[in-house]
């Protein structure tokens, strides 16, 4: 019985407009998204721009380098498509990868750090 007497008495409350507009609910969505395209997805985005960058230009021969799959070799051929690259991973091993699989150029003082670790 009080419950409905509750009901009735939100019944008989007059009808408050809306003093927001329609578009602040969303507002604070929006905020939340433009933070998270600054803060995470743009610098993300630049770093692998040039990373990209160094690769494409300071790809040659005899240039040392680290693949995905932590594969430290020598390039000694590039496909002329580009794609395509040869390495050698010791003096007998050679192996063709994918440019895109190439994660880092190693500076000549580098490969020591990474062997002795």
């Amino acid at each position: 019985m009080l419950f409905a007497i509750l009901l009735w008495a939100d019944d008989a409350k007059p009808a408050v407009e809306q003093t927001t507009p329609p578009w602040a609910t969303f507002l604070p969505l929006i905020a939340i998204f433009i933070v998270f395209y600054f803060l995470m997805i743009r610098p993300a985005q630049k770093r692998e721009r040039n990373a990209r960058e160094m690769i494409n230009n300071s790809l040659k021969k005899n240039v040392e380098i680290v693949t995905s799959g932590g594969i430290i070799g020598t390039v000694t051929h590039i496909k002329e498509n580009g794609e395509e690259v040869t390495i050698r991973i010791d003096d007998t091993a050679k192996m063709r990868i994918l440019r895109s699989s190439i994660v880092r150029i190693l500076t000549p003082g580098e490969d020591e750090k990474i062997t002795e670790k």
